[in-house]
Parts: C-alpha cells; sequence; structure tokens
C-alpha cells in the first residue's frame, strides 16, 4: 500500500494471502512516483 504524508491510502496492489510484500513492490514503486520511500526490513527490492 503506499500512503500520502497523513497516512492516507493513494494506490495499493491485492495479492495471494501468502505471497510476500516484495513480490508487488516494484510494481508499486515503479507506477507512483514518490519523493521519498519509507520500507520496513522485510521488503527486498533486486532490480
Amino acid at each position: 500500500m503506499v500512503t500520502d504524508s497523513h497516512g492516507n491510502p493513494i494506490d495499493f496492489i491485492l495479492s495471494a494471502g501468502q505471497a510476500h510484500d516484495s513480490k508487488v513492490a516494484n510494481q508499486l514503486i515503479e507506477r507512483n512516483n514518490a519523493e521519498n520511500l519509507i520500507l520496513d526490513r522485510a521488503v527486498i527490492i533486486k532490480k
């Protein structure tokens, strides 16, 4: 899920319950033009 600086949802992708968040993280990052990103340690993105 992508939120604005106030925590309001801007964009999200529904994925399978057993899928890891990193499976859709690249898609969310690429389709949202953010100036800053805050991710938790569980998200590792390899391009």
